[in-house]
């Protein structure tokens, strides 16, 4: 029976899918102050807004992982919520176009954290504008990135991290390369999402900065791994069956 168990758990290891492939979706912007991210099972909407809508805008920021990012599509564009300089300044994600946002994936980053900034904090609801506990969202992980052509291969390496109970992102300086801002927090949305707010936790600041959106869709195996994991699991239920029948006789 022990030897039963241990096949079956080696079976379901060999023929699990060990990489995950994200496929960062492309951003438009209708507007000076929109943009729009057509992922298939619907469009993800953001809009920024400020207590002067002159110095708020959105802009294309494509963006490279740094080495040791561990999925496919290392590369991927983000729309960038650019403050100029004005308070109460707010980032909106609308989701209402889609059936279920169950693994939907957006990465958030390019948080600044300067001397005596209060840094972001975030709040999601459902379609009847319920609060969804943060505690339900997956944290894939936070990892290295830089701005590509033409914003200035900038890298940004500090560590971003999302505190689930109260919303509030803190970062935490790694010295060397940009010392100013985050690097790339991964997340996994559970169902029922319609709407992501991303705020200044103080919103009478007015500091410039700009913060950086990808999103991709549920992700998929990627097929090399998917391939190997097929073989690996015929390989060991071969070798489980034959220790199965010698048991039997």
């Amino acid at each position: 029976m022990k030897r039963l168990l241990f096949c079956l758990v080696v079976l379901l290891a060999a023929s699990s899918p060990a990489f995950a492939q994200y496929n960062w979706v492309n951003w438009s912007y209708p507007t000076s102050t929109t943009a729009a991210a057509n992922v298939g099972a619907g469009t993800v909407n953001l809009t920024v807004t400020g207590s002067n809508s002159a110095q708020v805008s959105t802009a294309d920021y494509p963006i490279q992982f740094q080495a040791g990012f561990p999925y496919t599509q290392t590369t991927g564009d983000s729309a960038g919520a650019q403050n100029l300089g004005t308070s109460r300044f707010s980032m909106e994600l609308d989701f209402n176009s889609f059936m279920s946002t169950a693994g939907l994936v957006l990465a958030i980053g390019n948080i600044g954290h300067t001397s005596g900034f209060s840094g972001y904090a975030i709040s999601a609801f459902d379609s009847s504008n319920n609060m969804i506990a943060l505690s339900i969202f997956g944290q894939v992980g936070h990892f290295d990135n830089e701005w590509l052509p033409p914003n200035g291969g900038i890298l940004f390496n500090d560590d971003l991290a999302l505190n689930t109970g109260n919303g509030n992102f803190s970062v935490t300086t790694v010295l060397g390369q940009n010392n100013t801002n985050s690097d790339m927090l991964i997340l996994s949305l559970p169902v029922g999402v319609s709407k992501i707010f991303v705020n200044l936790q103080n919103p009478t600041q007015a500091l410039g900065d700009t913060l950086n959106f990808m999103v991709a869709p549920v992700p998929v195996p990627e097929p090399s791994s998917l391939g190997l994991a097929v073989v690996g699991g015929i390989i060991a239920l071969i070798g489980c069956s034959r220790k199965i029948r010698r048991l039997a006789f």
